[in-house]
């Protein structure tokens, strides 16, 4: 396994893979980490106990800009960027949530980093979840932002099921591929529509998710994630 030198020096920089150029947040280092899965990019900031930081869909390491300088005097904050997202390789399949936990488990080990406390968004919280189903003893505390728990009440959850109507646009297999690939002006719109704060919208709009050539039918396809995988079996088990 192979990490690259880290650096904060702008003109050693990893070079970002597409046209826009890697976003600037002062006191952030850059590095891409060879796992063993893929080549994952990393931003890392502060020092201390380790954070890792997972971002949703469709983000970046970007997402976390303003909440960066509030921990980095405390924590090792690690944010990479998920499969298929930011700086990240996006390899034709390997899109369900135990497989983005497996390539969470295999940047640990290449960061040779035993335990970890964890901070998800969206998906990032999912991958947190399943990661504590499936490797408890690699995550100390998890904390997850706008993410289904993986044991949901249909239920309880039918009232407010109109606020996701977006999410079968983007997540139904399928559907969701021909939209994010054809028509991207409807990601950047729920971005611009969902962002906060002035301005907000238009650089969430520059959110980057690469599509594969060969794009899997499973990507991106798993509204209910822990109906299969290790989060079924530990409810199993229970």
């Amino acid at each position: 396994m192979t990490i690259h030198q880290r650096t904060s020096q702008p003109a050693s920089r990893p070079q970002p893979r597409a046209s826009r150029p890697m976003p600037e947040v002062p006191g952030v280092a850059h590095r891409y980490v060879e796992t063993g899965r893929l080549r994952v990019h990393i931003a890392e900031a502060g020092s201390g106990p380790p954070v890792l930081l997972l971002h949703g869909w469709p983000q970046h390491w970007y997402a976390w800009r303003k909440l960066i300088p509030l921990l980095a005097g405390s924590y090792r904050l690690i944010c990479p960027d998920l499969r298929g997202f930011g700086w990240t390789d996006a390899p034709p399949s390997g899109y369900r949530t135990a497989d983005l936990a497996a390539d969470v488990v295999a940047l640990l080990d290449a960061l040779e980093l035993d335990r970890v406390d964890v901070i998800g968004h969206g998906e990032g919280g999912r991958v947190g979840f399943e990661l504590c189903l499936s490797q408890p003893g690699r995550v100390g505390r998890l904390v997850t932002l706008g993410a289904m728990h993986p044991y949901p009440s249909l239920r309880l959850l039918a009232p407010d099921a109109w606020r996701s109507w977006w999410t079968p646009l983007v997540e139904t297999s399928g559907l969701g591929r021909l939209v994010i690939r054809h028509l991207p002006a409807v990601t950047r719109a729920l971005l611009r529509a969902s962002a906060a704060g002035p301005g907000e919208g238009e650089r969430a709009a520059h959110a980057r998710v690469r599509l594969p050539r060969d794009a899997p039918e499973d990507l991106g396809g798993e509204p209910f994630p822990a109906a299969e995988g290790s989060g079924a079996d530990a409810q199993r088990r229970a």
